[in-house]
């Protein structure tokens, strides 16, 4: 099965740096700039990974994590069979425990590091195809 990174930014030019730097680690990197698109891409993808820039999604009660959890799942018998990554600029400590109590996967902060973005996210990559 071919591994699908998606990757959510309201900042087309955030996304496309970030689908750069994991462009070449053994899965097709799709971006987004659009939450509609974002849940109807997670279904009809089944991405291994889901990396989103904005952290609003995730503040403005709609529940953004169980919505693309869900919309994976609808695809697949597999239960939380997404990862997702959140990459922001630092955020209160209250922030971030919120963000880990949704439900995220992992939580990054820009000014970021390349090198440790891109061994998370071969490392996850490499992981859902040993699934």
């Amino acid at each position: 099965m071919a591994k699908t990174i998606l990757i959510y930014s309201p900042q087309a030019e955030a996304g496309a740096l970030i689908g750069a730097i994991v462009a070449d680690l053994g899965a097709e990197v799709v971006e987004t700039e659009s939450v509609e698109r974002v849940l109807k891409l997670a279904s009809e993808l089944r991405p291994s990974l889901i990396i989103l820039l904005d952290t609003a999604l995730l503040r403005n009660g709609c529940d953004i994590v169980a919505r693309l959890r869900r919309a994976r799942q609808e695809q697949t018998s597999r239960r939380g069979d997404v990862a997702i990554y959140v990459v922001t600029w630092q955020q209160s400590e209250e922030c971030v425990l919120s963000l880990l109590d949704s439900g995220i996967d992992q939580y990054l902060t820009f000014p970021i590091s390349i090198e440790r973005l891109r061994h998370k996210v071969y490392k996850q990559i490499a992981t859902r195809q040993q699934r």
